[in-house]
C-alpha cells in the first residue's frame, strides 16, 4: 500500500564522490557498473558509481527527478544478462535534456548490505538534476514511456515539523506534568515510571534523520554517533538550524547529570544523519538515503520529525526497507491543522504521531487523519539547542521523539520486539483522551511511556501508581 488511507499510483560503505556533469549518456555506464553477483553475495564494480555532491542548501529554482530503472536480469550463475542492447540504452540516454545524473545511494559499507539493498530494488535509483530551462513535464513523459524505466517522480522537498517559540527538569511538563504553566496535572507521558524499569541501554541506537546535531552539546556528549551529512556531503552532521538538536534532546538527552534537561531514553545512543539544510528543508532523495543508511548502520529506531505533501515511491521504498529489516520508523503528522496527508507519516509502515498541549488537548496545528497512531506532547517542549543552548519549541516534530525514545526504552527491556509488536503496545497502553478507541485527532490516545515499557517488559512488573500531582509555579514562556 502506498499510504495508510489508500493506494496511490505514482507515475510520477564508501561515501559519495564528487558529482560530474555527464548528462544522460552516463546511464548505460551506471547500469553496467551496478551488477551484483547474487550467488556469491558480492559486489562487482570496476569503478565507483558517480555520486551526488550534496553540498550547500536547497535551490528552490532547481528541478530534480528520481528515476528507477529496471534492474539488469541475472542468470542462474550470477552473471549479468542485460535485457537491452547498448544501442537501446543509448536511445534511453537521449530521452531527457542533458543534466547531472547521480546514484541516489552511496555504495554500501559491505557486500551484504549492497546485496540487501539490491534485493529491495534500491540500487537502481538515480537522481537527475535538469538544466535551467528544461521542461520537467516533457522529461518525465519521455522517461515514463520507456519500458526500461519503472517510474519517475519529482525529488520533492520535505521540511521539519517545528513551530519555534522561546521561554530544566521542572519545565519539562511533557515528562512530568504537575500543573506547571497552567497545564493539567498528569497530562504527560509518565516517563518517570518508565525510568523505574530502565533509563535506556547503550545497545539501542535511535537514528535521528534530521538536520544534524550539536556534536559538542554537554547534554548529548558521548552518546552521538556521527552519520553522513547529505546536505554538505561529508561525515560531520553538525546542526546549523537547531531542529535536529532539539529533537535529539527530547529523545535521548542525558539524565541525572546535573545539566540541562532529561531525554526519554537517556541511555540510548543516537545516530545523527543530516538531511535538512540550514533552512530546515531537505530533498526526498537525501531523506531516503538517510533512512537506508540508518538501517545498514544498525539503528533499531528511526526518528523522522519531518514530512512533505508529495507521496513518493522512492521514500516509500526506503521506509519499506527499514520495516523489512525490523527497524521501527516514527514520523510526524505535520503542522497544518487539517487532514492533508504528509509523507512518510502516511505510509502504513510508519508510526504516525500527532501533538498535544500541556492541557491534554490536541494542539491546533497538529494534522489529523485515519492514519494517525497516537499523540504525544508537542507544545512548548524544553530541549537542547545548537550552540550548547536550551529552548522551548512546538510542533509535531517535538511529539515524535517522545515516541522514538519510548521505543528505545521498550527495546532496552525486550530487544526481540518487532515493529508491529511495538505499534500494538504503543496503541494499547496509550491514555485515551477522546473516549475509548480510535479517533482521527488522537489516534489511540496520548503516549504513556511508563505503561508501554511495563507491558513491553518480559516480566510485566507491577505498575507503579502515579504520584498525586501538586501544582507549582514556574516561569512563563516568552513567545517569539
Amino acid at each position: 500500500m502506498a499510504d495508510k488511507q489508500h493506494d496511490v499510483t505514482q507515475t510520477d560503505g564508501a561515501k559519495p564522490a564528487t558529482m560530474h556533469r555527464l548528462g544522460w549518456l552516463l546511464v548505460p555506464v551506471l547500469l553496467a557498473l551496478s551488477v551484483v553477483q547474487l550467488a556469491n553475495v558480492t559486489v562487482a564494480r570496476s569503478t565507483p558509481v558517480v555520486q551526488a555532491s550534496r553540498g550547500g542548501r536547497i535551490d528552490p529554482a532547481q528541478t530534480r527527478l528520481i528515476v528507477r530503472l529496471a534492474p539488469p536480469t541475472v542468470d542462474a550463475v550470477g552473471a549479468a544478462a542485460m535485457d537491452a542492447p547498448a544501442a537501446a540504452l543509448d536511445q534511453l540516454a537521449a530521452l531527457a535534456a542533458p543534466g547531472d545524473v547521480t546514484a541516489l545511494l552511496p555504495l554500501a559499507h559491505s557486500g551484504v548490505d549492497q546485496a540487501r539493498r539490491r534485493a529491495d530494488g534500491l540500487t537502481d535509483l538515480y537522481v537527475v538534476t535538469l538544466p535551467p530551462g528544461a521542461d520537467p513535464a516533457v522529461a518525465r513523459a519521455r522517461l515514463t514511456a520507456d519500458a526500461r524505466v519503472l517510474w519517475v517522480e519529482e525529488d520533492a522537498v520535505a521540511t521539519g515539523a517545528v513551530i519555534p517559540n522561546d521561554p530544566q527538569f521542572s519545565l519539562q511538563w511533557n515528562l512530568l506534568n504537575i500543573g506547571q504553566e497552567g497545564g493539567v496535572p498528569d497530562a504527560d507521558v509518565d516517563a518517570t515510571e518508565a525510568w523505574d524499569l530502565t533509563s535506556g541501554s547503550a545497545a539501542v541506537i535511535i537514528a535521528v534523520v534530521d538536520g544534524g546535531v550539536d556534536l559538542d552539546h554537554p547534554d548529548l556528549a558521548g552518546k552521538i554517533i556521527s552519520g553522513h551529512d547529505y546536505v554538505n556531503n561529508d561525515d560531520v552532521p553538525q546542526d546549523d538550524y537547531g531542529h535536529g538538536t532539539h529533537v535529539t534532546g527530547i529523545a535521548a538527552a542525558r539524565g541525572n547529570n546535573g545539566v540541562g534537561v532529561a531525554g526519554v531514553c537517556q541511555g540510548c545512543q543516537v545516530l545523527a544523519i543530516k538531511v535538512l539544510d540550514n533552512a530546515n528543508r531537505g530533498y526526498y532523495s537525501w531523506i531516503a538515503a538517510g533512512i537506508i543508511d540508518a538501517v545498514d548502520a544498525g539503528a533499531q529506531v528511526i526518528n523522522l520529525s519531518l514530512g512533505g505533501a508529495s507521496t513518493s515511491e522512492t521514500l516509500h521504498a526506503a521506509v519499506r526497507y527499514a520495516a523489512d529489516h525490523d527497524v521501527t520508523v516514527v514520523s510526524a503528522m505535520m503542522n497544518q491543522g487539517n487532514e492533508t496527508l504528509y509523507y512518510p507519516a502516511a505510509f502504513t509502515e510508519t508510526i504516525a504521531v500527532g501533538a498535544t498541549t500541556s492541557t491534554d488537548v490536541r494542539a491546533g496545528y497538529s494534522n489529523t487523519g485515519d492514519h494517525i497512531d497516537l499523540v504525544a506532547p508537542g507544545s512548548s517542549i524544553m530541549s537542547t539547542l545548537w550552540d550548547d543552548d536550551y529552548g522551548s519549541w512546538s510542533g509535531t516534530s517535538m511529539a515524535v521523539p517522545h515516541v522514538a525514545g519510548t521505543v528505545g526504552l521498550m527495546l532496552s527491556v525486550n530487544p526481540g520486539l518487532t515493529p508491529e509488536e511495538i505499534r500494538t503496545l504503543l496503541r494499547g497502553a496509550a491514555d485515551p483522551i477522546a473516549g475509548d478507541g480510535f479517533s482521527p485527532a488522537y489516534g489511540y490516545g496520548r503516549l504513556n511511556t511508563g505503561e508501554t515499557v511495563r507491558r513491553a517488559h518480559p516480566d510485566r512488573p507491577t505498575a507503579t501508581p502515579s504520584p498525586t500531582p501538586t501544582s507549582t509555579s514556574t516561569p512563563t514562556n516568552t513567545p517569539t
